[in-house]
């Protein structure tokens, strides 16, 4: 597997959450052109922050994220999730590509609204809890 120029280089003893995200990183650069960061966001969970208002999370075992087209048009929660790293990154480019097309100045408002409702009902779940997203 041969790295994204944004990837973050991890080292490696890294987690199987890790090593996903990384695979993520790695399918959204190659077969979608799509540029994505990897964070280590705890001991068993990474985040592939794709654009503003679309983060994706794994554990290792799956890849779940919110969807953004709902959070900025009816302001609702709802997550979504894929078991692939290549079922994940062909939905991800499906939700970057309606978000590149909003002017950023409405992109950076509307992810203070998300950045205020997550403070508000706490992070997404992971589909292993199978627990809804808040509302």
């Amino acid at each position: 597997m041969s790295p994204t120029p944004r990837a973050l280089f991890l080292p490696s003893a890294q987690s199987i959450a890790q090593r996903m995200a990384a695979r993520l990183t790695d399918v959204l650069a190659r077969d979608h052109n799509i540029p994505a960061d990897v964070y280590v966001f705890t001991p068993g969970e990474a985040i592939v922050s794709i654009y503003y208002g679309l983060v994706a999370r794994t554990d290792g075992r799956g890849v779940w994220w919110l969807i953004p087209e709902l959070l900025l048009d009816e302001k609702r929660r709802k997550c979504t999730y894929a078991w692939s790293v290549e079922a994940a990154a062909a939905r991800l480019a499906q939700h970057y590509a309606v978000l590149i097309r909003r002017p950023p100045a409405e992109l950076a408002e509307r992810v203070k609204e998300i950045d205020r409702l997550s403070l508000a009902t706490g992070p997404a779940p992971s589909p292993k809890t199978a627990a809804p997203c808040p509302r």
